[in-house]
């Protein structure tokens, strides 16, 4: 408020009682915005992944508001998942094949963030699964944990700002079981008996095309292998 006084032109020396004037200024909400995420880190498969521990991944977005005193509220959606080949096309994988682990309650985190004091904060971000089965993922390919945060000062929301958690799969050995057959000596003369079995042999990557064949320097005479079933 600003007073002010009015002397009496008249010369008489009067002076009026003090005016105030009241100037009012009154404040707009200064929207919240939220930057981009810092990359996280990917993640490799490794060669024996049937219960990969990842490790905590964690980055943050950068925020800013340039009002006082703004109850900051940061919220993440749901995750999505896409599984990609190793051209990049999208796969879409056999059901039950990807780890609800990589997606459970939890698992992504959101920092608290302070009320706004006008100048930049950082709100950060924990990704961090248990053990989860991660053989079934082919050489090359990607599978995409994807959230979306956003943030709202309580009167606007910002747009959604998306952080990407990638895996690379990586190639899994076939396994092949042994096969023992017997027989005995033949006499001179006998008809030769002719043994047959089966190998089961195995790939935990996902569709995986097997193929067989034997040590040349060990392959005894008469021995074939029937085309893959």
């Amino acid at each position: 408020a600003l007073q002010n006084a009015l002397d009496d032109t008249t010369g008489q020396g009067a002076v009026s009682a003090p005016a105030v004037f009241t100037i009012t200024v009154t404040g707009l909400n200064d929207a919240v915005t939220l930057g981009a995420a810092t990359a996280p880190a990917a993640v490799i498969e490794l060669e024996t992944a049937s219960n990969q521990n990842i490790a905590a991944i964690t980055g943050s977005f950068a925020v800013n508001d340039a009002d006082l005193g703004d109850t900051l509220v940061a919220v993440a959606a749901a995750p999505t998942v896409q599984l990609l080949d190793a051209t990049g096309a999208p796969v879409t994988p056999t059901p039950g094949a990807i780890p609800v682990g990589l997606t459970a309650p939890g698992v992504f985190t959101l920092s608290a963030l302070a009320a706004s004091t006008g100048t930049a904060q950082s709100l950060g971000y924990t990704y961090d699964p248990a053990g989860v089965n991660l053989d079934f993922l082919r050489e090359g390919e990607r599978l995409l944990v994807s959230y979306e945060v956003t943030v709202s000062d309580g009167t606007v929301t910002t747009a959604a700002q998306t952080v990407t958690f990638t895996i690379f799969g990586t190639n899994d050995r076939p396994v092949v079981s042994a096969v023992v057959n017997a027989a005995s000596e033949a006499n001179a003369g006998d008809a030769v008996t002719v043994l047959a079995g089966n190998f089961a042999a195995s790939d935990a990557d996902r569709a995986a095309v097997l193929s067989y064949d034997v040590l040349l320097a060990n392959r005894p005479a008469g021995f074939t292998l029937d085309a893959v079933a």
